[in-house]
């Protein structure tokens, strides 16, 4: 046993210094290329003329990189989640730099994906990366760092609004460009460059979270009949992801806008993002809690409940818009959107064997930024059509009810016993 073991064994974990470095890479990498940009869409419609379908498209276009999620697995396999997830950050900071001279609708969108795709590298390495370093505990790490994502909102939002209404939106860009690699670059490489508990020669989570003898659910050992079960696990989980999900891309991308377009509520967009990013920060982390020691099928009707909520609170808000029912939907929206990932991902993680996971994931975030690509156009254009969310609203509300089907049929694995 090496004396750096040895250190190991008497401090804390290293895996969750790894989740430290991830948490922070998402809050500028995510908060920055989502959230703080649904602030742009107001100046660049008011600047250059573009219509609400054309700005929400440069939402959209943040998820056009979805097919490359089908190569996270190799590429972390060859070249490390490190590099994988440095290089992401890297291109994510020049996109963003490049962003304030852009003149032409075009190139603006060319950079937008650039920027999704800086977004989709950072975040197939995390979650790979994560599952990695973690067994039994794996949701709550996972949720960690993507608590990272919605902290990042609520830090970054009402920052953007001031530097924009400061010093302009293209002065912005530059600056939240610079913002992103001085904060993410330096914890990376001093925590996230050792890819495995194995290479640094201890067991996963075996100091302060011991895995007890009878959970074999993060096993990566495959389990009984996984090859008949893989389809229906992955399918099921995808069905009901893509339902859900055109509700969470339509609305965060469309929130603020939604917002300051009510006369009575003018100016309380950015209020609402930050509302939203920070019940989604804390829902991160207690959904990512919950799906450890919570059977599926409960917490994923749960939050499907809370979206659902948070679709009737935005339409309700279009007939009589009050600061209050703001409030409340952004809340509502904010905590499925925080519970999002780790209310499904730890049941497919607990469900197949690790290799077939790595796999799993990158088919099943496919199919989700699919979904939030799509979503932010569609309500766009309906709001072009109609002058009003309440038609994407509406169809929006029947689409989360109907993923609570497939979500039913997941398979799941028999709870392990809960830490003590």
């Amino acid at each position: 046993m090496t004396a750096e073991t040895l250190i190991e064994r008497r401090g804390i974990y290293h895996g969750w210094k790894v989740v430290a470095a991830l948490f922070l890479t998402g809050m500028m990498v995510y908060g920055c290329g989502l959230y703080s940009f649904t602030l742009f869409v107001t100046p660049l419609t008011e600047e250059f003329g573009w219509s609400r379908a054309a700005t929400s498209g440069l939402v959209s276009i943040y998820w056009l990189a979805a097919p490359l999620t089908l190569l996270a697995e190799p590429s972390v396999r060859r070249f490390g989640g490190f590099r994988v997830i440095a290089a992401g950050v890297a291109l994510a900071a020049f996109a963003t730099f490049l962003l304030g001279f852009c003149e032409s609708l075009t190139l603006l969108f060319v950079l937008r994906f650039l920027m999704g795709l800086g977004k989709v590298m950072m975040a197939c390495g995390v979650t790979l990366l994560a599952a990695h370093w973690f067994r039994k505990n794996f949701g709550l790490a996972l949720a960690c760092c993507y608590a990272g994502w919605h902290f990042g909102g609520l830090v970054l939002v009402p920052f953007t609004q001031w530097l924009i209404d400061t010093v302009g939106w293209r002065e912005t860009s530059t600056i939240l460009s610079i913002a992103i690699l001085l904060v993410s670059i330096p914890p990376l490489l001093a925590w996230a460059r050792v890819p495995s508990p194995v290479s640094r020669g201890i067991e996963p989570e075996s100091l302060d979270l011991p895995i007890a003898d009878t959970d074999t659910a993060g096993s990566d050992a495959p389990e009984a009949g996984e090859a008949i079960s893989f389809r229906r696990a992955l399918w099921t989980t995808i069905a009901a992801t893509l339902l859900a999900a055109l509700a969470y891309g339509a609305i965060l991308a469309n929130e603020a806008a939604l917002v300051d377009g009510q006369s009575a509520l003018e100016g309380y967009g950015a209020a609402a993002v930050s509302a939203t990013a920070l019940s989604a920060l804390f829902a991160a982390v207690g959904v990512g809690w919950l799906s450890d020691r919570m059977a599926f099928r409960p917490l994923v009707l749960l939050e499907l409940g809370l979206l659902l909520c948070g679709i009737l609170g935005f339409l309700a808000l279009t007939v009589h818009p009050s600061l209050a029912l703001m409030f409340a939907a952004a809340i509502s929206f904010g905590i499925s959107v925080g519970g999002f990932e780790a209310a499904f991902l730890p049941n497919l993680r607990r469900t197949l064997s690790a290799p077939k996971f790595d796999r799993a994931f990158g088919i099943w975030y496919l199919w989700y930024l699919a979904a939030l690509f799509s979503a932010p156009i569609a309500a766009g254009w309906l709001y072009d059509e109609a002058q009003s969310y309440q038609p994407a609203l509406v169809i929006l509300t029947i689409t989360t009810i109907l993923a609570a089907l497939p979500a039913m049929l997941v398979p799941t694995t028999p709870r392990a016993e809960r830490p003590r």
